[in-house]
């Protein structure tokens, strides 16, 4: 057969042989380019699944779930990033554990991000509800992530004698289950922290508990860098209206690069908390946390919960 090919070929004029061995020059230099791609680029014939677990603090501004499949989107190379979450309005980890149990068991899930309220059920109740969480998630093969939310600037319209808890007591709390567990921490709370430090009055807050648009981004920043261990200074995603619906504010392109760098800071500066001999950092440790409160938008309590895709 190989012979018959060969004397086929030999009979074939010059002119086109070079057409035909050019013609497979081309050939091979596409498939490689595209081999090239796919292995260099980030190309993934696989999603990262993921599943968020937590309450308006998670599902605020579109679902930081949701833009950080967009970050991931926009890296290069690229992660496919599939996110489900299991969140209600109001809710702590003790009325989410049932439905979240199923999901996490169900869902052949790459990660499970985790975000307590401890002021709104107590330390204890977050512990013991998380423990359950992180040792289900371990069960079926999921890495388990503490989401670190934020300090609550005072006690919420619906919750008037609420008293917030400090965010060094909160930081221990996610930290002494890092330890336990030998988890990662994705310390949002600390970045809030940074940015009121950095810039006083900045509008990372809505009202006295949620996050405003540029604090939502933020909580995902910090969330995609914890995972990844990527720094996501330069990534061009940033939530911009439209396409995103009306009642989401621009995070502007100056904005989106200060709170790169800032989730890329607080990552980094807290990357190894979770090691033993943990202690609460000096720049939290002892200290009252006084924010200031600059004029809410009065007509925002916080956002419904919208279409997980709004694209």
């Amino acid at each position: 057969m190989v012979k018959n090919i060969l004397r086929k070929l030999s009979k074939i004029r010059p002119k086109y042989k070079v057409l035909i061995l050019t013609s497979l020059i081309v050939v091979s230099v596409c498939v490689a380019f595209t081999l090239y791609l796919r292995i260099n680029q980030g190309y993934q014939d696989y999603s990262v699944k993921m599943l968020f677990i937590g309450n308006s603090l998670t599902y605020n501004y579109g679902g930081v779930d949701y833009h950080v499949e967009q970050l991931g989107s926009s890296a290069s190379p690229s992660h496919r990033i599939e996110a489900d979450d299991n969140t209600a309005s109001m809710a702590h980890l003790a009325l989410l554990s049932s439905s979240a149990l199923e999901m996490i068991s169900a869902g052949q899930y790459d990660y499970v991000i985790v975000q307590g309220t401890p002021y709104l059920a107590g330390i204890e109740s977050f512990k013991t509800h998380a423990s359950l969480l992180i040792e289900a998630s371990r069960e079926v093969g999921a890495e388990p992530v503490l989401f670190m939310a934020w300090e609550a600037l005072g006690a919420p319209w619906w919750k008037p004698d609420l008293q917030p808890l400090p965010l060094s007591v909160m930081a221990q709390a996610h930290y002494d289950l890092a330890e336990k567990y030998d988890i990662l921490v994705a310390p949002v709370g600390l970045a809030f922290k940074k940015v009121n430090d950095t810039r006083p009055g900045y509008y990372i807050y809505s009202d006295v508990m949620h996050s405003s648009m540029n604090g939502t981004y933020l909580a995902a920043l910090v969330i995609y860098a914890t995972i990844f261990n990527e720094n996501p200074v330069g990534l061009s995603y940033r939530p911009t209206s439209p396409p995103l619906p009306s009642y989401f504010f621009n995070v502007s392109a100056v904005d989106a690069i200060f709170l790169q760098e800032i989730a890329w800071e607080t990552v980094q500066e807290n990357s190894t908390l979770s090691n033993k001999g943990f202690t609460i950092p000096p720049t939290i440790q002892n200290k009252e946390f006084v924010y200031r409160l600059f004029p809410q938008r009065s007509t925002i309590r916080f956002l419904p919960k919208i279409p997980k895709h709004p694209i």
